[in-house]
């Protein structure tokens, strides 16, 4: 599934299918209505965000994240239902054509090592958003971890 559009800071609802994954491309600006913006006072740059399932905490995450700026113009890169070597290959390739700032949730450890090992060689940053609070949570619960894509959506 292939999803790309661009919209005033708000996301574009149409998915389209391709290659067996979505991919969509929003501009996570919320602070300045479209056409306002300046390359003098905005700093531009790419956001991918990856996910084993629907990209929605990611999302949710980044966009938390990047409000708190008043000076960038986010473009958004959803990539969901990565479970593939075959799709994170195709994630790295998006990424080479727009480099910039990785956040991920993805539970299977081949399918990180290889999200990780790519980014490296790509040297773009590259950040699992889940693994501090859950292994924090953990801890503190005294309790182990089993992790499974979507699981909040069960």
């Amino acid at each position: 599934m292939f999803c790309t559009g661009v919209s005033a800071g708000v996301w574009t609802l149409g998915n389209c299918e391709q290659n067996g994954r979505f991919r969509k491309i929003a501009d996570l600006s919320p602070n300045c209505p479209q056409g306002q913006m300046t390359d003098k006072h905005f700093k531009t740059f790419h956001v991918h965000l990856i996910s084993d399932s629907t990209g929605e905490t990611v999302g949710m995450v980044a966009r938390a994240c990047l409000v708190q700026f008043d000076t960038i113009d986010a473009h958004e890169h959803l990539w969901s239902m990565v479970r593939s070597k075959e799709q994170v290959q195709e994630v790295l390739d998006g990424i080479r054509e727009d480099p910039g700032f990785v956040l991920y949730t993805v539970v299977n450890d081949e399918i990180r090592n290889m999200l990780e090992d790519g980014c490296r060689k790509l040297q773009v940053p590259c950040i699992a958003i889940l693994d501090q609070i859950t292994a924090k949570l953990g801890a503190h619960l005294d309790a182990e971890v089993h992790p499974m894509p979507g699981r909040q959506h069960v």
